[in-house]
Parts: C-alpha cells; structure tokens; sequence
C-alpha cells in the first residue's frame, strides 16, 4: 500500500493513533525502512497525528506538499485537533 509513495515522499511521519488495534509507529517506521527501504534518516515516528503534522510543517518548505493520510482513525484523530493550530 505505501509502496507507490516512496520514490516521491521525502520525509515520513508514521503516528499512534488511538485505537488498541491500530499499528505503532514504530512498527510502521520499521516496515518502512526494512520492506521499503526508506532511508530511517526520513523516517521520523511520533506520538500523534497532530504532532506529525507539526513536525511536517516545520520542515517543508514552500514548494512542499503535504499529505496525510492512513485510516479513518488517523484522520479523525487529526480533525480533532486542527482547531488547535
């Protein structure tokens, strides 16, 4: 599923969400480096949705993009917390 991502994606944020079931990230940081050999230096795990966002943000630059997305889980995670930025 990520695989057509990683010629194009330049730093990655795999985030806890919050639901038991969920994978971690950094289980998804080490699929990322080991079956999709991602540099680990672009692969950064964080605690939340929100945080991984942050971390983008602070990092692009103007002609980035940036991208989020995972499971209705993640993304509802992340919507509960845009009135705080």
């Amino acid at each position: 599923m990520l695989a057509p991502f990683v010629p194009i994606v330049t730093h990655w944020y795999p985030c806890d969400v919050s639901i038991d079931r969920a994978a971690k990230a950094s289980d998804i940081a080490l699929c990322l480096s080991a079956d999709l050999d991602v540099d680990a230096q672009h692969i950064t795990a964080v605690d939340h949705p929100i945080t991984g966002l942050i971390h983008a943000i602070k990092t692009a630059n103007e002609q980035d993009l940036v991208v989020i997305f995972g499971s209705f889980f993640t993304l509802s995670d992340f919507f509960a917390c845009t009135s705080k930025l």
